[in-house]
């Protein structure tokens, strides 16, 4: 990621990677590539240049936000060799500095080989076949990030058409960070798997008589949008409420119910006399935009409130 090739060697070519034998890509990210102008004045092929009867296999591969300078093939070029793609994304590829967008080219074609299941966000690559979206926004992250894994990656964005999308049977058993797929139905295009957010069980203790505030937890390690949680059972005794600064808010009688509190917070209130280890529970969920979590469960936990006596001490 992040070459630019400014000149010498092959005029160029290939910001990300030159190939001219057989290069298998899997679980990979090449974005931020630039192929300069080089000394014979052209740079094809910002992420990739493919030449010499090469052979590329890209196997969920992310090719985005690469750029040619002078030449031709954003993303890939193709040189009289041999590209095969699966559950592979190419999008965002751009020409002459950055303002015609231009994802695949070649000589004399772009000759790639559509083995199923990719996405472009143009539709330059003569991409076709069993799964393939041409003309497609992936709705990646703008730039990599850390997330996770040993190396940088590109983000899939809630609602990218690119989850769900692949083909398992292609699909290799983890992503580039090594999060296991697939996590939902079928696995995700590219080198990035979302992972579906996560409800944690929660435990409570109060006292008889005493309202309990109760916080759920949910993470989303892989969300772009922000959780909501849902309450999806009520508990068997006593009644929930939504929290309000602290105090006792509208009453939840109904589910699902989106929880209101910014913190995630509701209030349980035992009902008078009610007691016990575990007294009740509830159940809930979060969901991130695209995905819902595991349902959760809330144990709640009501002791008895200690009674003081007086004593009498009597002397002898």
């Amino acid at each position: 990621t992040g070459n630019s090739p400014a000149g010498g060697g092959v005029g160029g070519h290939g910001g990300g990677l030159y190939n001219q034998n057989t290069l298998i890509l899997e679980n990979s990210t090449v974005s931020g590539n630039t192929a300069g102008a080089g000394v014979n004045g052209d740079g094809n092929g910002g992420g990739i240049y493919n030449n010499n009867g090469g052979v590329l296999t890209a196997t969920n591969v992310t090719i985005a936000y690469n750029r040619s300078l002078s030449g031709t093939g954003g993303s890939i070029y193709n040189d009289n060799s041999h590209v095969y793609l699966e559950n592979t994304i190419v999008a965002y590829g751009v020409i002459v500095s950055g303002t015609v967008a231009n994802n695949c080219a070649g000589n004399p074609s772009a000759n790639i080989t559509s083995l199923g299941h990719n996405l472009e966000s143009a539709n330059t690559c003569d991409l076709s076949g069993a799964g393939v979206l041409t003309n497609t926004d992936p709705l990646l992250d703008t730039e990599l990030r850390d997330n996770g894994g040993d190396t940088p990656t590109l983000a899939l964005l809630s609602g990218s058409p690119a989850i769900d999308a692949g083909d398992d049977s292609l699909c290799p058993a983890t992503d580039q960070r090594g999060v296991a797929r697939p996590q939902a139905t079928q696995c995700d295009m590219g080198a990035f798997e979302v992972r579906p957010p996560t409800a944690s069980d929660v435990s409570v203790t109060g006292l008889v008589g005493d309202d309990i505030t109760v916080g759920l937890q949910g993470t989303g390690p892989d969300s772009s949008s922000p959780l909501t949680y849902w309450v999806v059972s009520l508990p068997h005794e006593g009644t929930l409420y939504q929290y309000n600064t602290g105090s006792r808010g509208a009453q939840i009688s109904t589910i699902p119910a989106l929880v209101t509190d910014s913190g995630h917070r509701v209030i349980f209130a035992p009902p008078a006399g009610g007691y016990g280890d575990p007294y009740t529970t509830f159940r809930y969920k979060v969901i991130d935009g695209m995905f819902d979590s595991n349902i959760a469960t809330v144990t709640i936990v009501v002791g008895k409130a200690a009674v003081y006596l007086p004593i009498t001490l009597r002397e002898g």
